[in-house]
């Protein structure tokens, strides 16, 4: 197994993220030429948060969450030893189910096609046998 890449379900689509890049290109021109000067670093950050991607994987070693901010990546890793429990939860779509790693006071949703998150889940009771599992629909 190499990578498990987590399903997208917050991905947004092409026109918001147009409509999105001129309203914070607006806010930059409106702020260079009124008196509105909060408006640059809003439209700043507006053209930041358009631009950032987030992709999450399950590896040999636990999940990894890589975010890529304009060619600046950055990785968070969370190891299977540091992972206490992970709660299985199925949704509206039967394709997929919602994993919820725990760490601590931390919780991580990960979203997988069925056969990812059962590889998912036999993979992190092998690399660490302490993970308490639960299937959260089940009574």
């Amino acid at each position: 197994m190499d990578k498990i890449k987590a399903y997208d379900q917050k991905a947004i689509r092409k026109s918001t993220k147009i409509a999105a890049m001129i309203a914070g290109f607006a806010l930059i021109v409106i702020g260079l030429f009124t008196y509105a000067k909060y408006s640059i670093p809003v439209g700043i950050v507006l053209l930041l948060v358009i631009g950032m991607e987030k992709e999450v994987y399950i590896t040999e070693e636990g999940i990894e969450v890589v975010y890529n901010l304009i060619g600046i990546k950055h990785s968070d890793k969370w190891s299977f030893n540091s992972i206490s429990d992970i709660h299985k939860e199925s949704v509206a779509d039967d394709r997929f189910y919602v994993l919820h790693f725990m760490k601590d006071v931390m919780s991580r949703r990960v979203v997988l096609f069925k056969e990812d998150a059962d590889e998912a889940v036999r993979l992190a009771l092998e690399k660490n046998g302490n993970i308490h599992f639960a299937d959260v629909n089940k009574d």
